[in-house]
């Protein structure tokens, strides 16, 4: 089966990337293999702190498991911010997911990992990024905003924002990690009605410059499983929520699913339909860095 993109959405990505109209938004895919996945995360925890429950695979389940055991919501926030900084950071070369997107002409870029992975490849690259992340509950408005530091700021290839959506290491309690943190994040943002401000509009869930972003732009998701929570909440909420206003290209890059032939090809015709018919998604087969490496020699031909 082929890889999902034919010549002419290959074209549109590329071109949109030169105009810097693209907003690629990473997962834990894209950290492969310098940081574990969630699952290996998950199973990192639920072993060593006996997780009682059959779906030991289930980071947000386990991460709630510990808030409660312990007593401390921020436990479980510290224990996976401790186990990534152990990691370490990739080399940023070659078709490393963050070294090739920072290297791109792009303005915006998304995540929902709490590393400062895409912060350290723009640096660089030399570019004069900013960092922000949702301030998804009202309690996280206590640090000051990148505007609200600099009101003239906006986003550009020179200049990027690096915004994530589930928090960042640089403070913990920012993280969404447990299915009541999961729970929370949907329902603030379905209350915000706008998708800008919450229901009592006194702090902003989403800046503007995310939300031109998100709706203006093509979109690609690199570094999902469709099974991830963190995906399906934001897929489905950037998708479904603005699908009236979204008509640009969006591309999900997608490993293989299963083993066996047979299993794959059943599995990829299935998650066709259902990117396609449901979401108007185009998926593209493969690791992260197999599509960036095909995305770099395809813009570096176009640049030629």
């Amino acid at each position: 089966m082929s890889a999902g993109l034919n010549a002419i959405q290959w074209k549109v990505l590329v071109d949109s990337i030169r105009k810097g109209e693209c907003t690629p938004l990473l997962g834990a895919g894209a950290c492969t293999p310098t940081l574990p996945t969630g699952s290996q995360l998950a199973r990192e925890l639920a072993a060593e702190y006996r997780y009682p429950l059959a779906d030991p695979e289930d980071l947000a389940r386990v991460s709630q498991f510990l808030a409660l055991s312990s007593g401390d919501v921020k436990f479980p926030k510290q224990e996976i911010l401790d186990r990534i900084r152990k990691c370490g950071h990739p080399e940023f070369g070659g078709n490393e997911p963050h070294h090739v997107l920072a290297s791109l002409p792009l303005p915006v870029y998304l995540t929902t990992n709490y590393d400062d992975f895409m912060v350290r490849a723009l640096a660089a690259q030399g570019k004069d990024h900013h960092r922000e992340y949702c301030r998804w509950r009202p309690d996280l408005t206590t640090q000051p905003t990148v505007w609200q530091v600099d009101p003239a700021y906006r986003p550009t290839a020179a200049a990027p924002l690096v915004y994530h959506l589930h928090g960042c290491d640089a403070l913990p309690e920012s993280l969404v990690t447990t299915e009541d943190d999961y729970l929370e994040f949907i329902y603030n943002i379905a209350k915000s009605g706008s998708m800008t401000k919450t229901v009592d509009r006194t702090w902003e869930i989403f800046p503007p410059s995310v939300m031109r972003a998100i709706s203006t732009t093509c979109l690609v998701f690199l570094g999902y499983r469709l099974a991830d929570w963190n995906f399906r909440v934001i897929f489905r909420w950037l998708v479904l929520s603005l699908h009236k206003m979204q008509t640009r290209l969006k591309v999900a890059v997608q490993l293989v699913p299963g083993e066996d032939p047979q299993v794959q090809q059943a599995g990829q015709e299935y998650l066709n339909r259902y990117f396609k018919d449901m979401f108007d998604v185009v998926v593209f087969w493969g690791t992260a860095q197999d599509f960036v490496a095909q995305l770099r020699e395809r813009v570096t031909a176009a640049d030629a």
